[in-house]
């Protein structure tokens, strides 16, 4: 289960794929997500599937051609291996005729062990084309104007037409710059639903995901998101008070794999998340932290106005440089950092839901 979009952001060709992976098995306990400790608590209503684990569902195939696969994981491995070392090494994406040639061999196999598999993505030639492919014997690569696909397809498009409190930094000076904190926004709502309901993860997607966009000449992923969550009330007067954050991740893109951090309370959760076709082999530790200086960050912040009860989730993404904002400085120790909220600035969006929030 997952939710993979090939889509424009700002007018930019955008892949986005989350990392949860899920099965029907009733015998085995959930894999331990540091987002949800209480997924397996037999008095919670239990999850329709099991969630078995995390990986990288999105794979840039060349600087001009990158997918996303939604279905099961042993149909993953057979196409996305094919594509790599059919397309891997050119220096332009293939056409649909080239894509559907690759793949049509492996739509007998695929269909007699009733396997799912649908490919989304883009390919660029001449020009950026996004495109879908289903392993169904009468189906071929597609050309679409976006695809949205997967478990969590309908929660997420939802999501995407949802522009109340998101705020952008002022600081933005392109358009790809835009689209990357639009896609932050994206993928920091998934993050925040997992952490205040799970909602996502009744649908089958989450534990975050990653963004890769179009530069101009070649595809590429973000490189390395800090996402904060925070927790704010307001008083009788509208006086706004602050809680540490409560949780950070970090998500960092190392080429074949990333790393995604949850730190909570202090504790420090990494998952090293691999294609779906090679686990690598990766084994992690201490040193492969990754620190919390980045060129991007997501805030999340959860408000709740102490005379009504009444709540609001603002997400707002921002610059490294947009120091007006947010502002991270190292503590002198370590691999440790202190963060800070300008207040007047977050008390300005606060405004939108609550009219007298006030820091002072």
């Amino acid at each position: 289960m997952t939710v993979i979009a090939a889509l424009r952001l700002e007018g930019i060709p955008a892949l986005i794929g989350d990392f949860l992976l899920t099965d029907q098995r009733k015998d085995l306990p959930h894999f331990p997500l540091p987002t949800r400790p209480d997924m397996s608590n037999p008095v919670g209503k239990p999850l329709p599937h099991r969630i078995h684990g995390m990986e990288r569902k999105c794979l840039i195939i060349n600087s001009r051609f990158a997918i996303g696969f939604t279905g099961h994981v042993p149909a993953a491995k057979l196409l996305f291996t094919e594509l790599e070392n059919k397309f891997g090494k050119k220096s332009e994406g293939p056409s649909l005729i080239q894509i559907d040639l690759a793949l049509k061999k492996f739509k007998p196999e695929i269909n007699r062990r009733k396997l799912d598999a649908t490919i989304v993505g883009w390919t660029v030639r001449s020009r950026p084309r996004c495109f879908s492919w289903t392993a169904a014997s009468d189906s071929k690569a597609s050309p679409v104007n976006e695809a949205i696909v997967g478990s969590g397809a309908t929660k997420f498009r939802a999501s995407l037409s949802d522009s109340s409190h998101i705020g952008f930094s002022e600081t933005v000076a392109n358009a790809y710059e835009r689209a990357t904190l639009r896609g932050i926004n994206i993928v920091g709502r998934v993050l925040s639903d997992e952490l205040v309901s799970g909602h996502n993860l009744i649908t089958g997607y989450g534990y975050g995901a990653e963004i890769a966009l179009f530069t101009g000449t070649r595809f590429a992923f973000v490189p390395k998101i800090g996402y904060t969550f925070w927790n704010i009330r307001l008083d009788q007067n509208g006086l706004i008070s602050l809680q540490s954050p409560s949780k950070i991740c970090i998500y960092e893109d190392k080429g074949r794999y990333s790393l995604l951090e949850i730190i909570d309370s202090g504790n420090r959760y990494l998952a090293g998340l691999t294609p779906l076709h090679d686990n690598m082999g990766l084994i992690l530790t201490e040193d492969d932290e990754p620190d919390m200086i980045c060129p991007f960050y997501f805030i999340g912040i959860a408000a709740q106005d102490t005379r009504t009860g009444q709540m609001a989730m603002l997400r707002l993404g921002c610059m490294a440089r947009d120091l007006s904002l947010f502002r991270i400085e190292h503590s002198g120790s370590g691999n440790k950092y202190f963060l800070h909220l300008n207040m007047e600035e977050v008390a300005g969006f606060l405004r939108r839901v609550f009219p007298d929030a006030r820091w002072r």
